[in-house]
Parts: C-alpha cells; structure tokens; sequence
C-alpha cells in the first residue's frame, strides 16, 4: 500500500446513508489523501505530521458528531459504539505519537484501513438506523 493518491478513496460503497456522516466520512479520507500527497511530493516529516494531526483532531470531532446523534436518535447500540471510537480513538493517539519513529506511509495506511473497517462494521449499522429513524 503506497501512500499514492488513487490508494485514499471514498466512493458510493463507503456511504452510510446519512448525509452529515457521509460527508464527514469524506473529509477524513480527503484529509489523509493530502497527508500522502504530501509525503509523495517530498514535504517534510513536521508537515506530513500536521496534515496527520488534522486527521486525528477532524476523527474526535466526528465521533463527537455521530455519538451526540446517537443519544438524540436512542440508539440502542450507543454504548457498544461508543467503546469502539474509543478503542480506535486509543489506536489513533498511538499512531500519532509513534509518527516520527514510524514509516508514515504505513501509518496512513493503517489509520485509512481501521476508518474504512470502522465504516463497514458499525457506521453503516447506525446510518440504516438513522435513515428508519429519521422524524417527518
């Protein structure tokens, strides 16, 4: 996995069916996207590093924006939710202090490959539940 550009991708099969969340899906692979382009046109590591702390920084926002969602919608799987962006929030702040020991490509990779998994596995369960849920 090279941190190339055609690599970082949101397309139709990433959507969760909630609009905010899609979107917000979106920034995140965009703000790793520039993290790599970075690094592929030679920037320094402080500045690839920037662009990565952008991605962690925008991540605890998200989470924020989907657990305030859960609790207003009563999502019955809230807790079980919550402890995953935790897990992954534990992960994160892992791959982020190590950055400067680390191959940063593989660090991208690796923070692209746990989103696109956290997607999968429990964002698109809590978009279909939005969706069903959603007032009017």
């Amino acid at each position: 996995m090279d941190g190339g550009g055609g690599y970082y991708v949101f397309d139709r099969d990433h959507l969760v069916g909630h609009a905010d969340m899609d979107a917000q899906h979106r920034r995140m692979v965009h703000l790793l996207a520039a993290a790599a382009q970075a690094l592929r046109e030679g920037a320094d590591r402080s500045s690839v590093q920037r662009h990565f702390d952008e991605y962690v920084a925008y991540t605890r926002f998200h989470f924020g924006s989907e657990e305030r969602l859960m609790l207003i919608q009563g999502y019955g799987r809230a807790e079980q939710h919550r402890e995953h962006h935790a897990r992954l929030l534990a992960q994160l702040a892992t791959l982020q202090r190590d950055f400067a020991d680390e191959d940063p490509d593989n660090t991208l990779a690796a923070a692209y490959e746990w989103l696109m998994a956290h997607i999968e596995r429990s964002d698109k369960d809590l978009g279909a539940f939005l969706q069903h849920n959603a007032p009017g």
